[in-house]
């Protein structure tokens, strides 16, 4: 490697050639202006001890390479079918229709055995009603929740109205209340219910007046759909 070459990795990768006085971006999580396309959040970098050129970066989607000290780089993990799942709801009714919720590789849904990803980004908490296999839903970070009602193919936000007072967690836990099948109930910095499947809420129980505390985790116990775990 030259002197004075560094190469460093955040979201991206960049390149200096002057001990760090300067920079440049040589690996775009979406490839933006012509920057050459490596996945988001990066966790290794490392130079070749058989050819100082090679460069490999491991991130959140997997292990990209470049021949030529960043100007190019490669997908070595495509077609493998890895990634990090937070949640997964699945039909009860079709055991192999799933949905699943995965960290920087979306929301993706499961239906005759073929994958599609149905939502971006981070993908957290997932659900398929009970009672209706094409109401889906799925959710981003801090509590943004979606529902599709036609199988995913197309979702909706149903979290703006109560995220205007409340905020989630990062990975924001949210169900489906087994008493009716259609009320959702959520978790943000208090517990929140939806009677109409989302498309407003209310609070039921306040636990905190601030933004600082989060609920991460609601149980609603399957013996009696009167008692709630929080």
């Amino acid at each position: 490697v030259s002197p004075g070459v560094i190469i460093t990795g955040g979201v991206n990768v960049w390149k200096s050639t002057d001990y760090g006085v300067n920079w440049n971006c040589i690996g775009h999580w979406y490839g933006d202006q012509g920057v050459p396309y490596v996945h988001a959040d990066i966790h290794f970098l490392g130079f070749s001890p058989h050819n100082t050129s090679v460069v490999f970066a491991g991130c959140d989607g997997g292990v990209f390479k470049s021949p030529d000290n960043g100007q190019s780089w490669s997908d070595l993990s495509t077609g493998l079918g890895i990634t990090q799942i937070y949640k997964m709801g699945n039909d009860v009714n079709a055991p192999n229709r799933l949905i699943c919720g995965t960290q920087d590789n979306g929301t993706n849904r499961l239906i005759n055995g073929a994958w599609v990803q149905v939502l971006g980004g981070d993908g957290m908490d997932c659900l398929i009603s009970p009672v209706n296999g094409n109401q889906m839903y799925g959710s981003y970070y801090y509590g943004s929740l979606y529902r599709s009602d036609d199988g995913g193919n197309n979702f909706q936000d149903i979290s703006y109205q109560i995220l205007e007072e409340e905020a989630g967690d990062w990975v924001t836990p949210f169900m489906i209340s087994p008493a009716d099948n259609t009320s959702l109930f959520a978790g943000f910095n208090n517990l929140c219910k939806s009677f109409e499947i989302g498309n407003n809420w209310s609070r039921v129980i306040v636990f905190f007046q601030c933004n600082l505390y989060y609920i991460n985790c609601i149980a609603i116990a399957p013996s009696n759909a009167n008692y709630m775990y929080i």
